[in-house]
């Protein structure tokens, strides 16, 4: 019986079947999304919006879906260097499969990357990308029906995402997030939240105010204890913030169950010589890198406080990145001789990395002069 049916399939339907699977695969993940950037908002308080619809004519006829939570990354080539910047989608899976992306940048005086972004980007202009990515979203299996967020003035963003699909339909958990800022006016989303808040029980929003009373915002710094004081039962929590903030809610939660325990990661600035286990045996402020490339040898210099990442953009040697925390791997460069020093937070390396003598450069620091092989350069 087996065999009769076997014969009885065709070629044809195998291939069909085949090519609607290779589809459906390059419909979610594409290796390349063709962008235009159609509409440039201010929408005050120093933060800037911006829209993105497929450039059809390119060939991108779909935006390709996503988890709310995730980033998506932008080649930036400027006249000294080229980088990477990624940005978290502020805007909800229904946007996608109506046909756009949204991302908020904050105008920041010491972003040189920021800066230039806000000064060359046009409407009209048109980008190439690759899929979302990142790990930050929930997850039936892994998640409480019930998450906590805790969020820092611009680290609101994927939690807009997140909430915008809850209201919408497409997410389908509980949702409580602490958003906290300094001072009133810095609560630049509130109104946002409000809107969402007002529409399903599943999203609740505890204000927070560190310098100032105000009428339905609590006043203080958030930590456990309001947290638990607020939300019953069991919970994940996601947190999206500073570097400092991190290490804050970390003495907070030190005990919670990692796979419970998430955070926002991308273009952290850490104080590495501060770390406590960073090495005391580092004198030297500067470090050779010598980088095997394609079209031979090339030896930068890199500060001891500098990731060899930035070291390597700035000298003009291209390499692939991500979220430049450590965790996509995108980077991963092989390290033929020297040391370094990387963040116990930011250690994303992979079983084979460690194997084969791979670092991730993004989150790297010299503690000696270095050899590195990178192909692309």
């Amino acid at each position: 019986m087996f065999k009769k049916t076997e014969k009885s399939i065709k070629h044809t339907e195998i291939v069909q079947y085949e090519n609607t699977v290779d589809n459906l695969a390059a419909s979610l993940h594409p290796k390349v999304q063709h962008l235009v950037l159609s509409k440039i908002t201010d929408l005050q308080s120093g933060y800037i919006e911006f829209l993105f619809k497929p450039d059809i004519l390119a060939g991108t006829k779909k935006l390709a879906v996503f988890r709310p939570g995730q980033f998506i990354t932008f080649d930036i080539e400027m006249k000294d260097m080229k980088t990477t910047r990624s940005f978290p989608l502020v805007s909800s899976p229904l946007d996608a499969r109506s046909g756009f992306y949204k991302i908020i940048l904050k105008r920041e005086i010491s972003d040189k990357v920021g800066n230039f972004i806000l000064k060359n980007w046009r409407e009209g202009q048109k980008f190439s990308i690759g899929a979302p990515s990142g790990n930050f979203y929930y997850e039936k299996l892994r998640d409480f029906s019930n998450v906590v967020a805790v969020a820092f003035g611009s680290g609101v963003f994927p939690f807009m995402s997140m909430a915008k699909a809850i209201y919408e339909g497409d997410e389908n958990f509980n949702l409580t997030l602490f958003y906290e800022s300094n001072r009133a006016k810095n609560l630049v989303f509130k109104r946002f939240f409000d809107w969402i808040a007002s529409r399903t029980d599943k999203v609740r929003v505890v204000y927070i105010l560190e310098n100032e009373n105000l009428s339905g915002c609590k006043r203080g710094i958030v930590s456990r204890d309001m947290i638990e004081e607020n939300v019953e039962g069991g919970y994940s929590i996601f947190l999206s913030g500073s570097q400092k903030f991190y290490e804050y809610m970390k003495n907070q939660y030190f005990n919670y169950p990692p796979k419970l325990y998430r955070t926002f990661d991308l273009k952290q600035s850490v104080d590495v010589i501060s770390q406590k286990n960073y090495p005391k045996f580092v004198s030297s402020e500067i470090f050779n890198i010598q980088v095997k490339c394609r079209n031979g040898i090339k030896v930068i210099q890199c500060m001891k406080n500098q990731t060899i990442l930035s070291a390597l953009e700035k000298n003009g040697i291209n390499v692939p990145s991500g979220c430049r925390s450590g965790k996509c791997a995108l980077c991963h460069t092989k390290i033929v001789a020297g040391q370094v020093y990387i963040p116990d937070d930011f250690d994303g390396r992979r079983i084979a990395d460690f194997k084969y003598g791979y670092i991730h450069p993004c989150c790297s620091y010299p503690l000696s002069n270095l050899i590195l092989v990178v192909k692309d350069c």
